[in-house]
């Protein structure tokens, strides 16, 4: 690998980052399923009493007591939120354990691709491995992110939403089915803002720590890598990329010095990375 071109050894680094992104997303949505099921479960329970309780208050295919019936709704409504902020605190303290994990694992990987690019003569000589320097990026502590301000934010958003569907639909007639999806939507809103902190977080830990190892071994420059996770386009069937990631990719080639290249992650949901420049 010696004989490489500049070019060539580049594409090495880039494939060896693209890797790491696949590879630590992977196991954050393998991760995210367990909160899923949890929200899902919450739902569930408030399909099951919704429609018990509807049923009770039935004569002749007409609700008796319409009052009595929104009061009731009312209380499950509020149960169902008293669970999903317990849930929230719970996710808070596992999201937290998910990035310190991921922080030690991702700057152990570059640690040992940075010294394998240099054992195959990848990485330009002027860089120095500190090997003090670099066991300690391991154990730099990621500075902790309070999840649970954004995730009471969804549980609000839920609570408010479910109470105006359920004072509006069921005292107009609507169908328990129909009643259940509308419900199911509302949960999905709060299932996307937990996602949506996960992921952009998940982005900035893997970030963090790649650039954090790159200073602690004297590399100077970084290149700007695209999304790896493509939106892909039903209408025409194509393959985009974030315009504004797509930007900054190309502005310069997508090189910077590793003191000015723009905030990762760029937006939520970003999964744009950067690889060490050969030089």
């Amino acid at each position: 690998m010696k004989r490489l071109t500049n070019k060539q050894k580049q594409e090495w680094l880039k494939a060896h980052s693209e890797r790491l992104v696949h590879k630590t997303f992977k196991n954050l949505e393998d991760n995210f399923n367990t909160i899923s099921k949890d929200y899902e479960a919450v739902y569930l329970e408030l399909i099951a009493n919704v429609s018990k309780a509807v049923e009770e208050t039935l004569v002749d295919n007409s609700i008796n007591s319409p009052m009595l019936l929104q009061n009731k709704l009312m209380m499950l409504v509020q149960q169902a939120v008293t669970r999903l902020t317990l849930l929230d605190k719970q996710h808070d303290t596992y999201l937290q354990k998910i990035l310190k994990d991921y922080h030690a694992t991702i700057t152990t990987y570059q640690i040992d691709l940075i010294k394998k690019a240099r054992e195959e003569g990848i990485l330009f000589s002027k860089v120095e491995l500190n090997e003090t320097a670099l066991q300690m990026a391991i154990q730099f502590p990621y500075q902790e992110y309070s999840f649970v301000t954004g995730l009471n934010n969804g549980t609000f958003k839920v609570h408010d939403k479910l109470n105006k569907l359920l004072a509006n639909k069921i005292l107009d007639g609507t169908s328990v089915v129909k009643l259940s999806k509308e419900i199911e939507a509302t949960f999905n809103i709060k299932k996307h803002i937990a996602e949506r902190i996960a992921r952009t977080e998940t982005s900035r830990i893997l970030n963090q720590a790649s650039l954090n190892t790159y200073r602690q071994a004297g590399l100077t420059k970084v290149k700007w890598l695209d999304s790896t996770e493509a939106i892909k386009s039903s209408r025409r069937n194509k393959t985009l990329v974030c315009k504004d990631c797509r930007k900054v990719a190309t502005h310069n080639g997508g090189i910077y010095p590793i003191d000015e290249v723009p905030n990762l992650p760029l937006h939520p949901h970003c999964r744009c990375t950067v690889t060490p420049v050969v030089e």
